[in-house]
């Protein structure tokens, strides 16, 4: 539904900001059939079958590996709005490097539940990784959620109606980012 709306409210944005929606709309189809097969596997296919409980569907581990891409192709865009607003090449570079380094860990986990299908192996030899990945993600979405807050507050004019979409701004940034950290 929103990208449907996205094409008729905006059909005169780029090509680059087009295809990225497009690819956006790919990957949450694909994650949103993946979860789906994750549910009728444990709740339908093995109902009661507790052996089937200790192991991790090969689905779990792609619906993840497909979320923390969204999550990064996101986290850019952010980052790109941080570069347009504040002008500071090295706070975008920052931001993409820990971005990147965010993703690079939950692809990790994911590979490594495609290695460690059992749960209690799987913590044991994960359990690390995913606590760092975790606190990154929260880090990363916070400081980008912060940096954009502050270079919109320093946007404001005093004038009613432009102070007021950039509280309608700031409110979006800070439930996109701030809140979900």
């Amino acid at each position: 539904m929103q990208t449907f709306h996205y094409w008729q409210a905006y059909g005169h944005d780029g090509t680059i900001l087009k295809s990225m929606v497009t690819f956006i709309w790919i990957l949450e189809t694909a994650h949103t059939a993946l979860s789906i097969h994750v549910v009728e596997y444990y709740l339908i296919m093995h109902f009661g079958d507790l052996i089937q409980l200790a192991f991790a569907v090969w689905s779990m581990g792609a619906t993840y590996f497909v979320g923390f891409i969204i999550g990064y192709v996101v986290n850019l865009c952010f980052i790109w709005r941080i570069l347009l607003l504040g002008q500071k090449r090295w706070v975008a570079v920052f931001f993409v490097i820990a971005a990147t380094i965010r993703c690079g860990f939950g692809l990790a986990n994911c590979v490594l539940s495609w290695y460690y299908p059992l749960w209690l192996d799987f913590r044991v030899h994960v359990f690390s990784t995913m606590v760092v990945g975790q606190v990154l993600s929260a880090v990363v979405d916070g400081a980008i959620a912060l940096t954009l807050c502050l270079y919109l507050q320093k946007r404001r004019t005093g004038m009613k109606r432009t102070d007021g979409i950039l509280n309608r701004l700031l409110l979006y940034s800070i439930n996109t980012g701030a809140v979900t950290s």
